[in-house]
């Protein structure tokens, strides 16, 4: 494709993104969503920038769970260039950018895939936009789920520089590593199958993709070490690998969300199954519908990809047929013949109605061919058409809404006591909505809202706290009076009800706002005669406290417990335990009756893995230019 084209191409899916963003781009509104914009991307986005701007690293997150690591969680994105976005921009406008540049990249990226794969004239305007604004994107908006669209915007990236027009092993790295750094691994894990995939259905050079693709995929782990290694520590402290959840129950999670077969009818009428923002949709609750039943990419694109398909069936090149099946059957999973690789195998995955981004993949590219191949004029009529169709079908996913209410503390947060050198800690019930609010309105929770859920915290609060749902992306919260549960300092509850014994301060929403009449300090020293004298928190990173002790004695704090902490006292490091079954202690045997701890949270695989990362830029760097010197 002529340089021409390509200025022209870039334009036409420029207006097309804004024609879909208008709602929301242009106004103080964020996209109306059902809630992870609210309670995940934003304040994860909010604290990072915070933090950064005040010159501080952010290792550490003391909002959520009783602290977690920062850096190590994917969707810190720290190391995702786009996310600069939120680092210099009120916080509005970047996610509405942020937004509206990864569905135009979603586009884009396909569109040079299929130009990479030989498709002429009007094809790759077809197939970027068919990908780029089909439902199952758009879904994607209206879920909340900006950081998924963020991963699909680099998948066309991946799969061109992947073929031999489509550039070269340095660039193909990149552009798995920047996938990865956009902070959700699934579609790193979906893309990459789709990246096999390609290499052995494709006709050409099989084992030359297979070779690049793998020589790509190890310079790609060196350039990630930066996220991946930490992110790999603190996944084993986890629910998800910790052993806590039996055979049964990690089944259900991962064949959750799966594809129902009758939702394929929302290929051809995606309005059949009505739609939640209205009020129609039956089948589940909303998140089903947008997991399962946002399939949509218009009718031109998949009627073409049906004909591409039938074609090569006839032809004998079952290669791209069955990638189609396969996709398909996987994202049926527990509705499908396939239920026994979620049992087993892909136990760690959910939502596998997901994988049918790969059978819309296969419909885009095979139906490129067949567009490929009609007489000049008519295609572009038909990239319009569908464009037009699409707009039709997808202008209800796409609305503003004020984010205010989400985002702003209410007076009951305002009134609590924020005196002393640690902010408010409160015990919020999963019932409670906005469990990560503390990132954004100063106060810590010892539940939240994340994918990576500490096993430490998970099992204390299962033995404390009985009878409480728990999710899969919290813990359960329903009595904070009990005695061992108290001892994560919690001075206020949230909960549905009031706590026992508990002064009820203030109402939020339906919830109840209780204050423990006697709450445990933060610090204390156990375990030996000393008294706490006094603390400053340099940084969520940093902690330095001072006792008084007249002999050996154990210094506990409330923060949930990491091996990444160390601590020190009197210049020499002290080790660091964890007690009373999720929080921090250290031995401390003071030499003199004014005794300092400091404490400071030093992840080993964060600098290790940030020390990889800069070196295989480098490397990447330097044989980018090569490959440069050599075109010139």
């Amino acid at each position: 494709m002529s340089l021409k084209r390509w200025r022209a191409l870039t334009v036409f899916l420029g207006i097309v993104t804004i024609l879909f963003c208008v709602p929301f781009l242009f106004s103080k509104n964020i996209p109306r969503n059902l809630g992870d914009i609210v309670d995940y991307a934003g304040p994860f986005r909010y604290y990072a920038a915070r933090r950064l701007q005040a010159g501080e690293w952010p290792l550490w997150n003391p909002h959520i769970f009783a602290g977690v690591p920062f850096l190590a969680s994917p969707q810190s994105g720290l190391f995702y260039p786009p996310n600069q976005l939120f680092w210099f921009f009120p916080l509005v406008r970047a996610v509405n950018a942020f937004t509206a540049l990864h569905l135009f990249l979603n586009a884009a990226g396909m569109a040079l895939f299929l130009a990479a794969a030989g498709r002429r004239r009007a094809a790759p305007w077809l197939g970027g936009a068919a990908w780029g604004f089909g439902l199952f994107f758009l879904g994607k908006i209206a879920a909340g789920h900006i950081i998924h669209l963020s991963g699909y915007a680099w998948t066309g990236f991946v799969l061109a520089a992947l073929l031999p027009r489509g550039g070269s092993l340095p660039l193909l790295a990149a552009a798995g590593a920047l996938q990865f750094f956009s902070g959700h691994i699934q579609v790193s894990e979906h893309t990459a199958f789709m990246a096999v995939l390609l290499s052995a259905a494709a006709p050409g050079d099989r084992g030359l993709r297979l070779r690049r693709g793998a020589a790509a995929a190890a310079v790609a782990a060196g350039l990630v070490a930066a996220q991946a290694w930490p992110t790999a520590a603190v996944l084993a402290l986890t629910t998800r690998a910790a052993g806590l959840w039996n055979a049964a129950s990690r089944g259900a999670l991962a064949v959750s969300y799966s594809l129902a077969p009758r939702a394929l009818a929302a290929l051809v009428w995606p309005g059949y199954f009505g739609h939640p923002f209205r009020g129609t949709f039956l089948a589940g609750p909303p998140s089903v519908f947008f997991e399962s039943y946002c399939l949509s990419i218009g009718w031109i694109p998949l009627a073409a990809g049906v004909v591409g398909l039938i074609g090569a069936c006839r032809k004998r090149r079952w290669g791209i047929p069955l990638a189609a099946a396969m996709f398909l059957l996987l994202a049926l999973g527990g509705n499908g013949p396939l239920e026994f690789l979620f049992r087993g195998l892909l136990a760690n995955q959910r939502a596998p109605a997901r994988f049918i981004a790969g059978a819309l993949w296969i419909f885009v590219w095979a139906g490129s061919a067949v567009i490929s191949r009609i007489r000049p004029g008519l295609p572009t009529a038909l990239a319009l058409f569908a464009v037009g169709q699409l707009w039709v079908q997808g202008r209800g996913f796409l609305r503003g809404d004020n984010p205010e209410p989400y985002w702003t503390p209410g007076a009951a947060i305002r009134a609590l006591d924020w005196s002393g050198p640690f902010p408010p800690r409160l015990a919020l019930s999963p019932e409670v909505p906005l469990q990560n609010k503390g990132m954004m309105a100063g106060f810590e929770n010892v539940n939240g809202y994340e994918a990576l859920v500490p096993a430490n915290l998970t099992v204390l609060a299962a033995f404390t706290q009985p009878g409480a749902p728990f999710p899969t992306t919290g813990i359960g919260v329903n009595d904070p009076t009990r005695e061992a549960f108290r001892l994560l300092a919690c001075r206020y509850a949230l909960l549905p009800a009031s706590a026992p014994g508990w002064r009820v301060v203030g109402r939020v929403g339906p919830g109840y706002l209780s204050e423990d009449p006697a709450p445990l300090p933060p610090l204390r020293a156990v375990e030996g005669k000393a008294r706490l004298v006094g603390a400053v928190r340099l940084s969520p990173e940093k902690l330095d406290a001072e006792y008084a002790a007249s002999g050996p004695f154990t210094a506990l704090w409330s923060e949930r417990y990491d091996p990444g902490w160390r601590a020190w006292s009197g210049g020499r490091g002290i080790p660091v335990r964890q007690v009373s079954g999720a929080l921090l202690g250290a031995q401390v045997r003071p030499e003199k009756p004014a005794a300092w701890v400091q404490w400071r949270y030093r992840p080993w695989e964060a600098r290790a893995g940030l020390w990889v990362s800069a070196a295989a830029w480098l490397a990447a760097g330097g044989g980018a230019i090569l490959c440069l010197k050599k075109l010139i």
